[in-house]
């Protein structure tokens, strides 16, 4: 199973769509993406990998209130929410009598009933004549107060700070304070009083009524449930649908590449597959496999539908259905040259574990929607010693068996997808320059692939542990973000002895996702690959371009816009019904990232991508404490 971040696609009535009808969606998110009071929480996945499932009114994000709290100089407790209160003072000033005042400029009067009077800067003045303070507020009110009505008076201008100031400066004691509206004055005992800040929680009820609060940053990631209304319509042969504004949620999530596949399951079209991830340039063109799990054969037919959700422009040469034929008990799995293999219970890990020592069985051990990936921000100390993770995984192993395939569904990460552009956009205007060096395939070609090769950015090496050895076996590579497929691997285990093999890869923080590992040692017989027939492709002006699909020849259907489309209908050959069918969708192309072309080239940056190993890692956790910062 792949793992899903969003379910993009819902068929509404178009009378229900024209009046408004708000669409709920399910979303995956990190924490920084949590909106107040604004989310219905599903589910949280810890860092430790424990899942905690709301009930059906599902959990909060909230805030309670920061607040001030003290002791009163004239006696009492004192609690007061800090959004109620307009000026926070640390400076002791002694009130003075009348006679103090006489022929000096007043800054600040309080009355009996506590009320807080000051004056603009020409200050307030006693009329000794008629006993009154006389003058003009800070907001331009004029005041005649009997002095009968004053209690006490001041010359000074107090000290004051700010909210973010007693937020981030823990020492901070407050002698006096100020509402908001009414503004009363409050004086606080010799103890000060002091700012509470609180802390943000994520609260609601189990499925069995137990009350959970849960503290943010022990959050590895959540599901929510978002409503939109936003989307587009297109009429398809008398169905209408909705497309939901997965563009929108891309932008909160970072997600920034690749084209969108739908497919068509009879009722609606929904998200698949997202091929062709990193293949920026077409020197970087790729062919991929993507399982087609919600296609439906409707009346003989089978729709696809692809559609460009982001600011990017997409070349797709090749488009593809294949039905693979295969046995009722096995699967499917291909590898990344699209040879598929038949697989019957393969050999989950005996154990899991990171570099801390953190069990992660319950994350590989089933391919299904939990996965491990780095908690970002990675603290800068850590980053400053070592910028990867260490994760191993033992299997059981037959003592005849010198090889078999490694079953691993691992992919790009949000953010390791979003840092694709973050890199691109350092080339400013001279991108399309270092577009056409890699499309030559020549030097600049050949630095790049060994940069993203030894920091493991988008292929990520595996290893075999023989002895004190650790053995390269080969690379896994990137895929995804919001859908990453499972793929095979070849394993050499010629020398390795004993009954067990273990697995290493050093993912980098923040790049990638660790859903699924397992182990195939049993061959079976290849299965039948069938070709179905591309029957048409109109695109977004209606126009079929089946011709420039259905082969791979250099011949592009070439997407700009975001919400260019294309709709390919396909018609299935006779089927065999003693083999069981599994759907594989064969896209080849790539994809041009729109990017600020005006902004100068950083040299010195890219420079040090390649001239100091890691920097890219520390770099990218640095940019997404800004990303975090922006977000919050």
């Amino acid at each position: 199973m792949k793992h899903r971040i969003f379910i993009s696609f819902l068929i509404v009535a178009f009378f229900n769509y024209i009046n408004g009808c708000s669409i709920t969606k399910t979303e995956r998110i990190t924490p920084e993406n949590l909106v107040i009071d604004q989310e219905i929480i599903e589910e949280v996945v810890l860092v430790n990998l424990d899942v905690i499932k709301f009930d059906s009114n599902g959990a909060r994000y909230t805030k309670p209130s920061d607040y001030v709290a003290g002791e009163l100089k004239q006696g009492g407790k004192f609690k007061l929410p800090a959004a109620n209160i307009k000026e926070f003072r640390t400076s002791n000033i002694a009130p003075l009598k009348l006679e103090d005042v006489t022929n000096k400029r007043i800054k600040e009067i309080l009355l009996k009933n506590n009320i807080l009077i000051t004056f603009d800067e020409n200050g307030g003045v006693y009329n000794e004549k008629d006993k009154k303070i006389v003058g003009k507020t800070s907001e331009q009110q004029a005041i005649n107060l009997d002095i009968d009505r004053i209690s006490e008076f001041y010359l000074e201008t107090p000290t004051t700070v700010s909210e973010f100031d007693l937020a981030t400066q823990n020492d901070l004691k407050l002698t006096q304070i100020v509402t908001k509206g009414s503004n009363l004055l409050y004086a606080f005992n010799q103890d000060g009083g002091r700012f509470i800040k609180e802390s943000r929680k994520i609260t609601g009820l189990t499925p069995q009524q137990e009350v959970v609060m849960i503290d943010p940053d022990s959050v590895l990631y959540l599901n929510v449930q978002r409503s939109d209304v936003e989307g587009t319509i297109l009429a398809n042969i008398g169905v209408l649908v909705l497309i939901i504004g997965v563009a929108a949620l891309i932008v909160a999530a970072t997600k920034q590449s690749c084209p969108f596949i739908y497919s068509f399951d009879g009722n609606k079209y929904v998200f698949d597959a997202e091929p062709l991830g990193g293949a920026t340039t077409k020197g970087l063109e790729r062919t991929e496999y993507s399982k087609m799990d919600y296609l439906k054969n409707i009346n003989d037919s089978y729709k696809i539908l692809v559609r460009n959700e982001v600011e990017e422009t997409q070349y797709i040469d090749e488009l593809s259905l294949l039905a693979i034929r295969h046995d009722d008990d096995k699967e499917v799995i291909p590898d990344l040259n699209g040879n598929f293999y038949q697989v019957k219970d393969p050999q989950v890990p005996l154990s899991a574990k990171d570099e801390n020592g953190m069990d992660l069985s319950k994350a590989v051990r089933v391919d299904d929607d939990l996965y491990w990936q780095t908690k970002l921000p990675v603290d800068s100390n850590l980053i400053s010693k070592r910028q990867r993770h260490e994760l191993t995984f033992t299997f059981p192993k037959p003592n005849n068996k010198t090889k078999a395939k490694l079953i691993a569904n691992i992919g790009t990460s949000l953010w390791g997808s979003r840092m694709i552009r973050e890199m691109l956009q350092l080339y400013g205007s001279g991108v399309d320059d270092y577009y056409k060096k890699i499309d030559e395939q020549e030097s600049d070609y050949n630095q790049m692939m060994k940069f993203i090769e030894t920091e493991e950015l988008y292929k990520l090496k595996y290893y075999t542990k023989n002895g004190d050895d650790w053995v390269f076996q080969g690379f896994i590579n990137g895929g995804g973000p919001l859908i990453s497929e499972t793929r095979i691997y070849d394993l050499d285990l010629s020398n390795i002895k004993g009954d067990s093999v273990t697995i290493k890869i050093n993912p980098p923080f923040g790049y990638w996702t660790v859903d699924y590992l397992a182990i195939q040692y049993d061959e079976y017989t290849n299965p039948k690959i069938e070709f179905m027939h591309l029957e048409t492709a109109p695109n977004q002006d209606g126009i079929d371009i089946k011709e420039t699909v259905r082969i791979k020849d250099n011949n592009y259907c070439i997407m700009p816009m975001v919400g260019d489309y294309l709709e390919a209908t396909y018609k299935e050959g006779e089927s065999n019904s003693d083999f069981k069918t599994t759907y594989y969708l064969k896209s080849s192309g790539y994809y041009e990232i729109h990017l600020n072309k005006s902004l100068p080239i950083q040299f010195l940056t890219l420079s040090k991508f390649v001239t100091d190993p890691g920097f890219i890692i520390k770099y990218s956790n640095e940019r997404y404490r800004e990303w975090e910062k922006l977000n919050n």
